[in-house]
């Protein structure tokens, strides 16, 4: 089976078919199937548009984070981590990366040299214009054919989305340290074994 999804453009009508194995109803259970293909379909779009510049999806919204950010004030690791809900490990490996490949430098804070602000280093800056019109673009094409109305609704459901996974991620973890005291989880049946 197939969803149709139709994309108007100024002279032609294109039909973008997605595979399912299920029916043209849409299940509760494949709403997370559908926000992997969009992330994948965005990351794709990003990484190949700006891969001449050596720059991956991620880093490009990362540079632009810190390009608004760093108007109001210095850009930290832990800024990135919050904007972005990446682990901590997971940033200190794309911060590396992004100042090996000359985006960005880290300085020590005057006050606390134990804290290094992020800059962007010229070469990021030049490309900052290009990244920006992409991220537009995805942002339009995303949300194509959708009334302003709609688009308040559907970034609202994927904010509320984001904070019920950040709730059921916080009981996983306090249920994890009441096991290691000897309380049952709600996450674990009774005698099942953890994988």
């Amino acid at each position: 089976m197939y969803y149709n999804l139709l994309t108007n453009k100024k002279n032609s009508n294109k039909i973008v078919r997605l595979r399912t194995k299920r029916g043209v109803t849409m299940k509760e259970n494949e709403i997370g199937k559908f926000i992997q293909i969009v992330s994948r379909q965005i990351k794709r779009d990003m990484d190949e548009t700006l891969s001449c510049y050596n720059v991956t999806g991620v880093q490009s919204m990362i540079i632009e984070y810190i390009s608004r950010k760093s108007k109001k004030g210095d850009v930290f690791a832990k800024d990135i981590e919050g904007e972005f809900n990446m682990r901590k490990a997971t940033v200190a490996g794309i911060i590396q990366l992004m100042e090996s490949n000359g985006l960005i430098l880290r300085k020590a804070k005057k006050e606390d040299t134990r804290l290094k602000k992020i800059i962007l280093t010229k070469k990021a800056l030049e490309i900052e214009k290009r990244i920006k019109n992409q991220i537009n673009l995805v942002e339009r094409e995303i949300t194509n054919q959708m009334t302003e109305e709609e688009k308040k609704i559907f970034l609202d459901l994927l904010k509320k989305a984001s904070y019920n996974l950040y709730k059921f991620d916080a009981n996983k973890k306090i249920s994890t340290k009441m096991e290691r005291f000897g309380v049952s989880s709600t996450f674990q049946k009774k005698g099942e074994k953890k994988c």
